[in-house]
């Protein structure tokens, strides 16, 4: 069966012509069925997977930093976000956990 082994991937791809910036790539991602990415043609710093603290093994959240020329460093935050079902479920209660402590995280 599937295992849950998460890998962190970061890269720069080839550049489609001469002069153009290079995309910037970032994924967290396991061999499950969740995965999140960041793409920018600018630099990204500060490369972060999953929500500090927070144990979770599917890999639903990433973070990094965008420089674009000119313009003020942008952090970028993108998330897988959890079903949850219904309320009172079991992955109800995980659900408002792991939102609890994305908010933690965004608001820190």
């Amino acid at each position: 069966g599937r295992g849950s082994e998460t890998e962190h991937d970061t890269r720069a791809f080839s550049s489609p012509k001469p002069g153009t910036a290079l995309p910037q790539y970032s994924s967290s991602r396991n061999d499950a069925r969740f995965s999140v990415a960041i793409v920018s043609r600018h630099p990204l710093s500060e490369v972060a997977r999953n929500i500090e603290g927070f144990a979770d093994e599917q890999s639903r959240v990433i973070s990094a930093t965008v420089q674009a020329p000119g313009a003020e460093p942008l952090r970028v935050i993108n998330g897988y976000f959890v079903n949850g079902q219904e309320p009172g479920s079991e992955k109800f209660v995980y659900k408002m956990a792991w939102l609890d402590a994305l908010h933690r995280q965004v608001s820190a």
